[in-house]
């Protein structure tokens, strides 16, 4: 599972209200 934190991230930057 390379692409957990990757996606933390992408996810914050995705969630950007």
């Amino acid at each position: 599972m390379s692409g957990h934190l990757c996606i933390k991230l992408w996810n914050m930057q995705y969630h950007t209200d």
